[in-house]
């Protein structure tokens, strides 16, 4: 197993760690979490220079790496979304677009038998809302104290446009893996 999986895999170790952070009641645990986060973050960027630096891009990677990257979304979308941080609505296209790809990755693999990297706007995607949910867990102890706009918000929207925008974007690059055919990548 190449480094690069190697830090895909403790991307997908750390969830557990992040939600009971991010669960547990004892001071600052936002922040606590808000690190955990940034650092899984941080691991998907590092991970994937790693794999395409030593030339080790693989289709374990290809799959993996954005798995673990749902997941740490996931896990934090949903208790963000229980507490009142994020909209109901907002967090159902996230998580309806991850479902989406991910079925149109699993059709262009059987059709194909090619994993469909991820593009620009889905990295766009994740680095959004990546940073609106650190924003949103640092919100309370640290934005408040420095401006009342919401940056946060700002950065969700933000998050939105390139979901929205990166799902129509894979559809449309992909559509013969949808009719049976070769995908466009």
């Amino acid at each position: 197993m190449t480094l690069a999986n190697k830090i895909t895999l403790a991307r997908i170790i750390v969830v557990p760690f992040f939600l009971f952070t991010l669960l547990a009641p004892f001071a600052y645990h936002d922040l606590w979490a808000a690190l955990l986060f940034f650092i899984a973050a941080i691991t998907d960027v590092l991970d994937g220079w790693i794999a395409r630096r030593q030339n080790h891009v693989s289709n374990f990677g290809k799959v993996f790496d954005p798995i673990a990257d749902k997941l740490i979304v996931l896990a934090a979308l949903v208790p963000l979304t229980q507490r009142g941080a994020v909209h109901v609505l907002i967090t159902i296209v996230l998580i309806g677009r991850e479902l989406l790809v991910s079925g149109l990755r699993i059709v262009a693999v059987s059709a194909n038998g090619r994993v469909i990297s991820a593009s620009w706007l889905g990295k766009a995607k994740t680095i959004s809302q990546d940073t609106a949910i650190v924003l949103i867990l640092i919100r309370d102890p640290i934005l408040n104290a420095i401006t009342a706009f919401p940056l946060e918000t700002a950065a969700l929207y933000i998050a939105l446009i390139f979901t929205l925008w990166s799902t129509v974007d894979y559809f449309i690059r992909n559509r013969n893996a949808l009719a049976g055919g070769r995908d466009t990548i």
